[in-house]
């Protein structure tokens, strides 16, 4: 009977008793660490992390030319993933296609009294197998639209926008400083990241970059010097302005194989706010 008891309590506990069973508790500590626990891993690194993601992913994967479905993954990512607090508001226009720039995704926040960071996502879905030149010319074209953008005097204030270059589901993320001649890299990795994959923890965290103006709307008198917003003093008024725009963009549709989609420039995000807590 008592051997009886160390067999049922050697099969429900194999970690006792490592003297003279510790083969079976190596076994049963690796399957518990390392096989089942392999999937919420690879979930907690990758940016699509419920089934609905996953099955607009996939239905991407199958349809590498398709801008709908690739802009799906994007959308649902925007609006139940990263920007998901109630006070994000995110609404979809379908404007004509004469525009060479189309704002497909609009995304604004309004702090508690009122004002308000207004983000603009312009979303080209498109081919997801890109050559050199494909890269080259949507970096070129994320590097000329930072720069229009600074141009235009209602950004005076704004010192520093972000970029995401995009192919299909995958993209990489930067910035553009005032004054400088190229973007500058806000992921970890030189590589386009996949959205499904370990890698897109880097993408995660240039979408909390992004997402980190709110603290300092929130927070007026914060110092703390963060890479996501420059915040700057109005000399003339005296009110603080923070600024932070990203960009993303695509390659027109002749840089893509096959030539068959429409100009493939539209992945961009604008954010801006003037900033006045004390009144």
């Amino acid at each position: 009977m008592a051997s009886q008891s160390y067999q049922i309590n050697k099969k429900q506990h194999p970690i006792y008793d490592l003297n003279r069973s510790l083969p079976i508790c190596m076994v049963y500590a690796f399957n518990k660490l390392f096989i089942t626990n392999h999937y919420n891993i690879m979930k907690a690194i990758s940016l699509i992390t419920d089934p609905t993601l996953l099955a607009l992913w996939k239905e991407a994967q199958s349809n590498p030319i398709s801008e709908s479905a690739s802009a799906a993954v994007w959308s649902q990512l925007y609006n139940k993933h990263i920007f998901t607090e109630k006070d994000w508001i995110v609404a979809y226009e379908y404007p004509s296609e004469s525009i060479e720039r189309r704002v497909d995704i609009t995304i604004r926040y309004f702090t508690g009294n009122g004002q308000q960071i207004t983000l603009f996502a312009f979303h080209e879905p498109g081919a997801l197998n890109a050559t050199p030149k494909n890269i080259q010319a949507a970096e070129d074209q994320a590097r000329n639209a930072c720069l229009r953008c600074l141009d235009k005097p209602e950004n005076h204030s704004i010192e520093r926008i972000y970029a995401i270059s995009a192919f299909g589901t995958r993209g990489h993320a930067w910035y553009y400083d005032r004054g400088e001649n190229n973007l500058k890299s806000l992921c970890g990795s030189a590589d386009y990241i996949e959205l499904h994959s370990a890698d897109a923890d880097e993408l995660r965290k240039a979408f909390d970059i992004m997402r980190a103006a709110r603290l300092l709307l929130m927070r007026p008198n914060l110092t703390t010097s963060l890479s996501t917003a420059i915040l700057a003093e109005n000399s003339s008024s005296g009110d603080r302005k923070l600024s932070l725009v990203g960009i993303f963009l695509r390659p027109r549709s002749h840089d893509l194989p096959g030539g068959s989609m429409r100009q493939s420039v539209r992945v961009a995000m604008f954010q801006k706010a003037d900033h006045d807590r004390n009144n």
